[in-house]
């Protein structure tokens, strides 16, 4: 189990990377700091954790990487029998009543207040299976009753609603505004 509690805990840094990901539409070049976190936020919800890396800038695209793995890599999720793609495409991001207003902008940097609430659900299928996956690669039962176990460990760690109230730095990178906090 204590694979399931890092794997739980791994999930809950994605879900606080969500935030410290937030930036523009990739290819976008909006001179509007506060609407391209807007359209970030918009992105995470429809694309999920999937679309976090393009959302930073150059400087932190492996922070998320390395919440998982020395190296900038996701050979610890790998280790544990896991797709870092299925796991990842099994969680959902949700952001509430979430504003972006803007503190401060030059040519090439802005802050930006970022208030809400978020809260990571996921799929139950998808998640079942990914479940099952992390337990028979640690020689673990996979049986229906360790799955729900583990699913009511994650359920309960995820469905709480984080409040946000932060500053994020933006930089313009290429033409586009990204987060780089």
């Amino acid at each position: 189990m204590t694979t399931l509690k890092r794997l739980i805990a791994a999930t809950l840094v994605a879900g606080l990377m969500t935030i410290a990901a937030c930036s523009g539409t990739p290819g976008g070049g909006s001179d509007d700091p506060a609407g391209v976190v807007n359209a970030a936020i918009a992105a995470a919800e429809s694309g999920g954790f999937q679309k976090i890396v393009e959302f930073s800038c150059a400087a932190n695209k492996d922070d998320f990487a390395n919440a998982f793995g020395a190296g900038g890599d996701l050979s610890q999720l790998e280790a544990a029998g896991l797709n870092p793609d299925e796991l990842f495409g099994a969680l959902k991001v949700d952001f509430q009543d979430a504003t972006a207003t803007e503190v401060s902008k030059s040519d090439t940097e802005a802050k930006v207040h970022l208030k809400g609430k978020m809260a990571i659900s996921f799929d139950e299928a998808k998640m079942r299976e990914v479940m099952k996956k992390v337990l028979e690669a640690q020689n673990l039962p996979a049986t229906d009753q360790m799955i729900d176990v583990a699913m009511t460990s994650m359920s309960s760690a995820l469905t709480q609603t984080q409040d946000l109230d932060e500053d994020l730095s933006l930089i313009k990178e290429n033409g586009k505004w990204v987060v780089c906090s």
